[in-house]
């Protein structure tokens, strides 16, 4: 810890106090120090929409990019959870992308959730997602592009699926939609 005041950079990050932050970003024990919730301070700039002091953590040599908080999210989940695009691009080729949180949601389904804005990081996650992929509670990666009504990803999640699948989730209503269809659209 920092003798100086006794303040860490997570502190500072929380009171939004610049002077301390700019005396503190660069500290070598500062960049990976985490609180009693594990959280650092690039969870917390992220968190806080402080991107220019995300970008200098991110571009700190000694980061550990792939820390964990209390509930199992990472920086890249913070980043797309907060809808902060630019932060999510930069940890998405250092970071790993399979971290599920404690409730088994995955960096793809943060990214569903928020839709189209999402779109570019969703296009990446998807290299490798199976249409069956589910969180702990039951939800698969389909019910989170709808519920994000991203039609692209709903599409291509559907296209993934073995036709003896599709009978199941394709009916059709008298207009020629489905029901999935009709979510994608809200």
């Amino acid at each position: 810890m920092n003798v100086e005041n006794n303040i860490t950079l997570i502190d500072a990050i929380k009171e939004g106090d610049n002077k301390k932050i700019g005396r503190l970003k660069h500290k070598e024990d500062e960049i990976n120090r985490v609180d009693k919730c594990r959280k650092n301070a690039l969870m917390y700039a992220i968190e806080r929409d402080n991107t220019v002091l995300a970008n200098d953590i991110i571009g700190n040599t000694k980061l550990n990019i792939n820390a964990i908080d209390n509930n199992g999210k990472n920086a890249l989940i913070y980043a797309i959870d907060q809808g902060n695009k630019g932060i999510a691009w930069k940890l998405l080729n250092n970071t790993n992308v399979t971290i599920r949180d404690k409730k088994g949601k995955s960096a793809l389904m943060y990214a569903l959730q928020k839709g189209s804005i999402m779109e570019d990081i969703i296009e990446v996650l998807m290299g490798d997602v199976k249409y069956d992929d589910k969180d702990k509670n039951g939800c698969s990666v389909l019910m989170y592009a709808c519920s994000g009504g991203y039609k692209l990803a709903v599409e291509k999640l559907i296209g993934m699926m073995p036709e003896s699948n599709m009978e199941e989730i394709l009916n059709y209503n008298t207009k020629g939609v489905t029901a999935l269809r009709v979510a994608a659209e809200k």
